[in-house]
């Protein structure tokens, strides 16, 4: 099993740890360390990322979820319009705007509003009149194991919550009912849906005319031979307690494969899009679809280039809503994340037709989130970046294709604590790097106990810095610039203490993977250095890639052969240290097998580079080097391990010249079930090295 690399621990308060030094491996005795938070005025400024969702239509009245985050907390609010958008409310539960848990679904009757929160894996059922003023209307349920939320209406006099997904056996499916929320009957398996069948994707759900929909892709056997994908249907007319298969047959105009997507309830006819192949020999991308289907009705299908021509990137993470004489929808067309989104309008027996997006919206910086038809046209939740600057967006379309802000005024959010992305000793003083919200910031200290010295390195509030390395009193701090689309490196440095320069932008000039893909970084006497991996663009392989600067400005990548990977054979650079004699050491992995094998690069002049293969943690089969720390005795390797069932397993590995050959030492005890292990932090002392590690539950570590 492929390794992946584990993002830096999320804590609600930061700490930072001062040990004396440990070479006895008494690093499991914590009584060696004091901890003293950082705490100052920016600590304390609410910062937060919010986004729109969940767009939810009754008449003129629309529900708008608010969901977003602070320093690592979730944070949810829920918004109310009883004018299709043109002015909004924030909805309270029992009092407060805050529903304690994730507004996963809304649902409305002829006379009331209900909300399901999460928390902690159940549902919990609110209840409104007048979609402002939620009460609690019962104790809610669990959702199974392996579950999601699929479809909530109300549907033959009752509140009906679907929940399920696919696993190895294929369908699961639990149906929930309640008449007034306070007492909820769970059916498992209702009879009529190939529950055997792991060919079987249901993907989207709808509901109307007391009727529930689902509709997704199955495969089977073809009588040529090989198999095919075929469109699936199933329809429930009693509340999800039984089912009926309505599939269309759509092999007369997709005689090769075809699928059903997004599913959406007219007020007459449930409305679909999907895929398919117009001729019998397949082509690489397939065409779009569109049918229509009432109960006690036949389908009417037909090919649409329209919404997809097949010549690019079939559209994924569509959206779709539909009155009897409008649809709105959205689509991404891109790949691994890299695209950009489309707004589409159609009028009845028109083609789809492509929303221009407003200039504030520049291509490949706006996602749309979700869309909804309203009495005089649609709305679209939106997320636009430019320049670094994410804002969330309402948009109203009206049938013409005329966009207008109807963007709520954004619920307050409270201040989250700040996440820590590093520590630093250098020169004689503690800096530390992170993030306040999502501001990134650097707080500076002389002895450890004052950081009133802070720098924030942009106001554009969107980056997430992922670490940094201080030295020759000179900085670097990587991350990644968020956008909703796409996801840009971002590079800070300075030299000897003087201005700070930004660059941002693909520095191994590979495709990325829509996040960062540096991993480590390092200050040296000539300049700075950072490693990671990119990706081929051909075969979508991994490869270990170092990057080269002076200034921080311009970034040279460096070609080594031992750098390449391929799709069958990745590499990759997570760690970069210079020993006490000039060496820089890169330490990552090398893919075999679909195994990694734990690797360290060696180098004197960040051009030519030697690779050593380090002997594999006892009883261990896939490992990689998280982290390389100098130090009086020679470099600290951690090396990581994955182990089903436990998750990463960390021993640390001596070298005492140069890199050249490991001695693997102590093994950190594996967690325990159910328990998992945050990534070990390494520093040198005068005397030795302090490893501190964190674990527990999760989001109950200790250290």
């Amino acid at each position: 099993m492929k390794s992946k690399r584990l993002l830096p621990v999320a804590a609600l308060t930061a700490f930072l740890f001062i040990g004396t030094a440990c070479t006895d491996g008494g690093f499991l005795d914590q009584t060696r360390l004091t901890f003293r938070a950082v705490d100052n005025e920016l600590t304390q400024t609410p910062a937060s990322a919010i986004s729109f969702g969940n767009l939810t239509v009754s008449g003129d009245e629309v529900m708008a979820t608010a969901a977003g985050g602070a320093g690592g907390l979730s944070i949810d609010r829920l918004v109310h319009s009883a004018d299709s958008g043109r002015s909004w409310a924030t909805a309270r539960f029992d009092g407060q705007e805050d529903p304690r848990g994730r507004v996963a679904m809304l649902a409305r009757s002829t006379d009331a509003w209900m909300v399901l929160v999460s928390r902690n894996s159940e549902l919990i059922p609110f209840l409104s009149a007048d979609g402002k003023d939620f009460r609690q209307a019962g104790d809610g349920f669990a959702v199974p194991p392996g579950g999601s939320p699929l479809e909530f209406s109300f549907v033959r006099d009752e509140w009906t919550v679907l929940t399920g997904g696919k696993g190895a056996e294929g369908l699961r499916l639990q149906v929930f009912r309640s008449k007034d929320g306070t007492a909820w009957t769970e059916t498992a398996s209702p009879p009529g849906l190939p529950y055997g069948n792991p060919g079987l994707n249901i993907v989207s759900g709808a509901a109307g005319d007391n009727t529930l929909l689902l509709a997704g892709q199955s495969e089977a056997e073809h009588p040529q031979g090989g198999t095919r994908i075929r469109a699936a249907a199933f329809a429930s007319e009693d509340g999800g307690l039984s089912w009926t298969d309505v599939s269309p047959d759509a092999s007369g105009i997709a005689p090769y494969n075809d699928g059903l997507r997004s599913a959406a309830w007219d007020g007459q006819r449930f409305r679909l899009s999907g895929f398919g192949w117009p001729e019998t020999n397949q082509g690489i991308e397939p065409q779009g679809l569109q049918a229509s289907w009432a109960p006690g009705q036949s389908w009417d299908m037909a090919m649409d280039p329209s919404w997809a021509a097949g010549t690019t990137y079939f559209p994924s993470g569509s959206t779709a809503s539909a009155s009897a004489t409008f649809q709105v929808a959205s689509q991404f067309i891109g790949d691994n994340g890299i695209g950009s989104s489309r707004l589409l309008i159609q009028q009845p027996g028109q083609p789809w037709k492509v929303v221009p997006l407003p200039p504030e919206a520049p291509k490949n910086h706006a996602s749309i989130q979700d869309t909804a038809v309203v009495s005089d046209g649609a709305l679209a939740a939106a997320s636009v970046t430019d320049k670094g600057n994410t804002q969330e967006k309402i948009w109203h379309v009206d049938p013409a294709g005329t966009i207008t802000d109807r963007t709520p005024v954004l619920p307050k959010m409270p201040s989250g604590p700040i996440r820590v992305a590093g520590i630093a000793a250098a020169e004689g003083g503690i800096k530390v790097f992170g993030n306040s919200g999502s501001q990134p910031a650097i707080w500076e200290s002389d002895g450890g106990r004052d950081f009133s010295d802070v720098t924030t390195l942009t106001p554009d509030g969107n980056q997430n810095l992922r670490g940094f390395h201080s030295a020759h009193r000179s900085d670097i701090v990587f991350g990644t610039d968020v956008s909703q689309s796409n996801a840009r490196s971002v590079i800070w440095s300075r030299r000897d203490g003087g201005k700070w320069e930004a660059f941002s932008g693909d520095v191994f000039s590979g495709r990325t993977s829509g996040s960062t893909p540096i991993q480590a970084a390092l200050v040296t006497d000539t300049g700075f250095v950072v490693a990671g991996q990119s990706f081929s663009s051909e075969d979508g392989g991994g490869s270990a890639a170092v990057a080269v600067s002076t200034d921080g400005k311009a970034w040279d990548r460096v070609e080594d052969p031992s750098f390449a990977g391929s799709i069958e054979n990745s590499r990759s650079i997570e760690a970069l240290v210079r020993t006490t004699a000039g060496t820089t050491l890169a330490g990552g992995y090398v893919e075999t097998a679909r195994k990694n094998a734990p690797t360290v690069w060696m180098s004197q002049d960040h051009q030519g580079w030697t690779p050593v293969t380090l002997e594999l943690p006892a009883g261990q089969d896939d490992a990689r080097v998280a982290s390389l720390t100098t130090g009086p005795a020679g470099v600290v390797a951690i090396v990581g391990a994955y182990q089903p069932g436990t998750g990463h397993v960390y021993t640390a590995y001596v070298s005492t010249d140069e890199g050249k050959t490991w001695t693997p030492g102590t093994t950190l005890p594996a967690p325990a079930e159910g328990q998992s292990m945050a990534e070990p932090h390494v520093t040198a002392t005068e005397n030795g090295y302090v490893l501190l590690a964190t674990h527990g539950a999760p989001g109950q570590h200790k250290a």
